[in-house]
């Protein structure tokens, strides 16, 4: 059915046109045309960029990267869509469109180089390459200094596509303000980066040939793990360019936007925690250990040989002894907090509109779980969806209580 065809079709484009005109009713951050606008200009320039700019013999084109599956064209609209719907409650107040839609690139660069560098390391590299790239990754992100790397002696066409992610993250990296040296938010990005970058490779273990040997367990996973999540890069790309616009920071703001990157961290944690669900197939295909698997064992609903039959088995098992629910109600449990966090923030410092970043978790939700509509096909699946938009008092009450304990090692 087309309906659940992935892609750019226009289903998603009339979601994201609903969920925009939702926004503007409700929270004054958003203006339909303003935003709508934004999106517009950065997907143009990225696009442009990409095409114009990934020329030469240290890189791949962007038509090469899209022959080869490493990017495509979907990327840039969700993700510069996410990003504006996200920039506009932090910096509405305090910076011009010009600013915002900079905040905006920047984000969106982020996010393709590192989508594209993900697809990179899951498809070809072994551990010793994967983690090289993402050590020369940080570098590309935070460094005022980066030359790309020589492509000698190595596979001709891989070696430039990674080349390009670096490109790519290199725009990112230049359209933050300046001086960066000055910024606050600045070291904050640049020390989230390296955790960031840190809890990548130690993701690698998950292969099931290395987990075996790294000692992971399922307190490391969901306090280390997790971590891999890229929401805290995310957000301090806005809170950068939100202190460069306003001048400075005071105790009181600063620390409203430490409450508004914690909260935006837990969300982002909460969408890993689901996405191993989504994941699952892909991740048992791939002799990935993830954290549902690892609750299941960890509640002692399956044993460890239950997991290494066929995919289809492991999944039927999972879904039928509730496994599949509990990491839906350990990552709404990580949701609410995440929630908690960024209404911290609101009490602290009246120009960020803190209730249109709570919707925009709820959207961020939403998209992650449609995955499961395309996968399943099916009524409960859609529910799930469309729980997005509860009562945060209904995802409290349906969590098991024995999940609360989990919980604490992603919040605390």
């Amino acid at each position: 059915m087309k309906i659940f065809k992935e892609g750019l079709n226009p289903l998603y484009h009339l979601g994201g046109l609903i969920i925009l005109t939702s926004m503007a009713r409700k929270f004054p951050s958003i203006g339909f045309f303003k935003v709508y606008k934004s999106i517009s200009r950065v997907k143009k320039e990225l696009e442009a960029k990409l095409t114009a700019e990934l020329d030469g013999p240290l890189v791949l084109s962007f038509d090469d990267l899209k022959d080869r599956k490493l990017l495509k064209d979907k990327y840039l609209a969700y993700a510069s869509f996410l990003a504006a719907i996200s920039s506009y409650p932090i910096l509405h107040r305090v910076a011009g469109n010009d600013v915002v839609d900079s905040s905006i690139f920047s984000k969106t660069a982020m996010m393709t180089g590192i989508k594209l560098l993900d697809n990179i390391n899951d498809q070809f590299h072994d551990f010793e390459q994967a983690e090289a790239s993402q050590q020369k990754y940080e570098e590309a992100l935070t460094r005022p200094i980066f030359f790309l790397e020589s492509i000698e002696g190595r596979k001709l066409w891989l070696a430039r596509a990674e080349n390009s992610a670096y490109a790519i993250t290199r725009w990112a990296y230049h359209r933050l303000p300046s001086p960066l040296e000055d910024l606050k938010t600045f070291k904050i990005f640049v020390a989230d980066v390296k955790e960031f970058i840190d809890a990548q490779i130690r993701s690698f273990y998950q292969k099931s040939n290395l987990y075996s040997l790294s000692g992971l367990n399922f307190k490391d996973y969901l306090k280390k793990i997790t971590a891999k999540a890229s929401g805290t890069l995310w957000v301090d790309v806005d809170l950068c360019f939100y202190e460069a616009s306003t001048g400075g920071l005071d105790g009181a703001t600063l620390k409203s936007l430490e409450c508004i990157n914690r909260g935006i961290d837990l969300l982002f944690r909460a969408l890993i925690i689901w996405d191993d669900v989504t994941d699952l197939k892909d991740d048992l295909r791939d002799s990935i250990v993830n954290s549902a698997m690892m609750l299941g064992l960890e509640t002692g609903k399956v044993s460890l040989s239950e997991l290494q039959g066929k995919a289809a088995k492991v999944i039927k098992t999972l879904e039928e002894r509730g496994v599949l629910d509990d990491a839906i109600h350990l990552g709404n449990l990580v949701f609410l907090s995440a929630v908690e966090q960024m209404r911290e923030a609101e009490n602290l410092n009246q120009d960020i509109d803190v209730e249109a970043l709570v919707y925009c978790a709820r959207v961020l939700r939403m998209f992650l779980l449609r995955k499961q509509v395309e996968e399943k096909k099916d009524l409960r699946s859609l529910r799930l969806v469309f729980q997005s938009f509860d009562k945060f008092e209904n995802f409290r009450s349906d969590i098991p209580d024995y999940l609360w304990s989990y919980g604490k090692f992603v919040i605390n």
